[in-house]
């Protein structure tokens, strides 16, 4: 009588605890459904938040990298949630870092809070908005490929305007007319562009005279060598010369250089600069 009341009883126990299993089962996947839904990144200070289209946990993960490496690139302040899922979506599809869910303010931190800067909005070729527009005739034809002059023009237009100047919409302007194939836009572009959008320009092949132009208020359009600031020809813009340092935007900046964030020794500009545009309204 004792044994089968031990049995009933011990049938009780695996009973009750195989109920509990299924209860905590149940619980972890419901939890996991839900927090795949929003993921946010401990430790933030409230940035932003995500929505997260694919929820299969790679993605999540993916996510979630994706979330610490923007919270902790300082060139940039977060738009909203939902430039950051769009972002997400669009890096997940084509492997371009997602800086367009950022507003493309040039940072002020500890090392250059003192230095007097033209206010010239940082954007960059590989933006979602325009990255796919044509430009060229090459293997590239993309903004993303061949647009750093281009986008670099949309940055002074942007800072005279007060407002974004898409770059696929001076892209679309200068068709062929300035661009080169294989080797991209040419010097005439320039020009040209002053000519056509109301702007004053003046060229200049020595970078002393170009950095007088800083000083006086008039960003600078820059051609480089391939060297220490890309590994290729690049055009970018000078926005503040002071003490010996450059201070840039890179069209092409992913921001894990912190090119556009800090100065740069004034002796690689002058070993690699080519030609510079300086910029000034009519």
């Amino acid at each position: 009588m004792a044994k089968k009341k031990s049995n009933k009883m011990l049938s009780s126990i695996m009973v009750v605890a195989l109920l509990l299993v299924v209860i905590v089962a149940f619980w972890q996947l419901v939890s996991k459904e839900s927090n795949s839904n929003i993921v946010k990144e401990e430790g933030a200070s409230d940035l932003f938040t995500s929505e997260v289209v694919n929820q299969d946990e790679e993605a999540l993960v993916e996510t979630e990298i994706i979330v610490s490496q923007l919270n902790n690139l300082p060139t940039y302040e977060p738009i909203n949630n939902l430039e950051f899922s769009r972002g997400v979506n669009q890096y997940k599809q084509t492997g371009f870092i997602p800086l367009f869910i950022y507003d493309m303010k040039p940072y002020r931190n500890q090392k250059i809070a003192n230095v007097q800067q033209i206010e010239v909005p940082l954007l960059n070729q590989q933006d979602y908005r325009w990255a796919f527009d044509t430009y060229g005739d090459d293997s590239g034809r993309i903004i993303a490929a061949n647009g750093c002059g281009i986008v670099s023009l949309a940055m002074i237009d942007s800072y005279f305007k007060g407002s974004i100047t898409d770059p696929g919409e001076i892209a679309a302007w200068a068709g062929l007319d300035h661009y080169v194939t294989y080797a991209g836009s040419a010097f005439t572009l320039y020009p040209a562009f002053a000519e056509a959008y109301n702007y004053e320009v003046k060229e200049f092949y020595d970078f002393y005279e170009a950095m007088e132009e800083i000083q006086a208020g008039n960003p600078v359009v820059v051609a480089i060598n391939p060297g220490y600031f890309s590994s290729v020809g690049h055009v970018m813009v000078i926005r503040a010369y002071e003490d010996g340092l450059v201070y840039i935007n890179d069209p092409n900046d992913d921001g894990s250089s912190f090119a556009s964030s800090i100065g740069h020794d004034e002796a690689l500009m002058i070993d690699e600069g080519i030609a510079y545009w300086a910029f000034s309204e009519q």
